[in-house]
């Protein structure tokens, strides 16, 4: 199906792009200030790494050098202004403010999606726009300062300049070579993007020809380069030991291909005949959309990007239901692609039943899907730091969320205290518990770590690990010998000295 363009006013392009920027922050947004945690609160682990990360990072340390990090350095230089800012205004508000931009990319990524298909009409760019906003696990990780919000952003961009009309020529490489940039941010951010990359590749020479496709190359390996080299030179041995070989060595996660196949799409916890219903349901729309989107060619670009992301979410060895997020630019560029099949070739005459018959499809998921999904719990934080306030030395713990959150990780840098940031990814890391695969609670070397750790504080605080799901009992029996200073809620204040 040829590109063609759509008789459209500006005005009518702000509002729809408008309607689509507000669908997405909204859920975002009261995710987690009426259902969640708010933006001080306990928004999940990763996202308070990837900031105490960048903190490190503007104190002048060096991930893989002076600290731990199982990704690519892309997250880490994208806080790094927050970090800076934090020693302005205190890491607890700088943080909250990284909160609000990742929800802002959610928006922007809903906005690029509604933009690549508004030269088919308003439906197709409602349908992808809107898709994308109410799309479950996108929602889910956008509330926080996770890897996947700028990566989505950065693919969903290179959809639109590749596919976009951008005439012949120098016109179309530039494009192309921006496209690959993009892509190469994306990988910066977390090493699946390389397969993202080959997918984009490999249509690029199919379908644009190999002008498109090496442009693509150049823009992907010099940003990669750009983002990666200072830290390859800094440690080189280590950086790939942290990012390639304790991720690709982590044990297989047991969530059956049904489990991951439902969480992919935001439909978690269902089982049984109805997962199976629910199994075939999706299978069949994904098939019948993605038929319809082949004539489109965001859409097939959508399409074989789908079935990568999902050969690679079935295939790798960890497992969480945010990984799902990886298919919301995919599976919003064939739902743009197929909207725009059904419109058909008359613009000014949309099938108007068709574009409500769908987005009452979205609108349906997100009331199936949406419910019950935690969005993080508050945190006394400000409690904890009139506590902690005084304490002369560090102050250790499992979860840098207690430093970010009272306003301690800058002060434990000025200090020289260790900075650990991912106590946890330690487990995947120390050898020979790593490759053993052992349980946390049976990995030997990372107890003796985390023990050491924790104990080399003038205070410190279990956040993470207080059901004891990865602390041993007999590293529990030597956190409890030592004696309580203070208590804010559930959270205890010992002195390991």
């Amino acid at each position: 199906m040829p590109d063609r363009p759509s008789r459209r006013a500006p005005a009518t392009d702000a509002l729809l792009l408008a309607v689509v920027a507000v669908a997405a922050v909204v859920p975002r947004f009261a995710a987690v200030v009426i259902g969640g945690g708010g933006l001080f609160g306990h928004l999940g682990y990763d996202g308070t790494v990837y900031y105490a990360a960048a903190a490190g990072l503007a104190a002048g340390k060096t991930p893989y050098q002076d600290f731990l990090l199982l990704h690519p350095p892309g997250i880490v230089l994208a806080l790094w202004p927050f970090a800076e800012l934090g020693q302005l205004i205190g890491d607890p508000s700088a943080l909250a403010l990284g909160r609000l931009t990742w929800m802002s990319m959610g928006a922007g990524s809903a906005v690029v999606a509604a933009l690549i298909f508004r030269r088919y009409g308003a439906g197709p760019a409602l349908i992808a726009g809107l898709g994308y906003a109410m799309f479950v696990p996108a929602i889910r990780v956008e509330h926080s300062t996770t890897l996947e919000a700028p990566g989505s952003l950065c693919l969903l961009g290179a959809i639109w300049l590749l596919t976009r009309p951008s005439g012949a020529g120098d016109r179309l490489a530039a494009s192309a070579l921006l496209a690959g940039c993009l892509v190469g941010v994306m990988t910066g951010l977390k090493i699946w993007g390389i397969a993202v990359a080959a997918v984009v590749v490999v249509w690029c020479l199919a379908v644009r020809g190999y002008r498109v496709a090496f442009a693509v190359i150049g823009g992907f390996v010099a940003t990669l380069l750009a983002i990666c080299l200072p830290f390859v030179a800094s440690a080189p041995q280590e950086m790939w030991r942290m990012v390639v070989l304790d991720q690709m060595g982590r044990e297989r996660n047991t969530a059956s291909v049904g489990t991951r196949l439902l969480e992919i799409v935001g439909l978690t916890g269902w089982g049984g005949a109805i997962q199976f219903v629910a199994l075939c349901l999706v299978a069949t729309l994904l098939l019948g959309a993605s038929v319809l989107a082949w004539r489109i060619p965001a859409g097939q670009l959508g399409v074989v990007l789908m079935a990568a992301s999902l050969l690679l979410l079935l295939s790798a060895p960890p497992w969480s239901p945010d990984y799902g997020a990886l298919i919301g630019p995919p599976a919003v560029a064939i739902a743009g692609g197929a909207a725009a099949a059904l419109e058909g070739p008359s613009v000014s005459r949309p099938p108007v039943g068709v574009a409500a018959a769908l987005l009452a499809v979205l609108v349906g998921y997100l009331v199936v899907a949406g419910p019950g999904k935690p969005f993080g719990h508050r945190f006394p934080g400000a409690s904890l730091a009139a506590q902690l306030a005084d304490v002369p030395g560090c102050v250790t713990t499992d979860d840098p969320t207690l430093l970010v959150e009272t306003n301690l990780l800058s002060r434990n840098l000025a200090r020289g205290c260790p900075l650990i940031v991912d106590l946890g990814g330690y487990s995947y890391h120390l050898q020979p518990g790593a490759t053993a695969h052992r349980a946390r609670s049976k990995n030997r070397q990372w107890q003796r770590f985390a023990i050491d750790y924790l104990a080399g504080g003038r205070a410190s605080v279990v956040v993470r690990f207080e059901d004891e799901a990865g602390l041993s009992a007999k590293t529990w029996r030597t956190i409890r010998s030592w004696p309580i200073r203070g208590q804010v809620g559930r959270y205890l204040i010992r002195s390991p000295d």
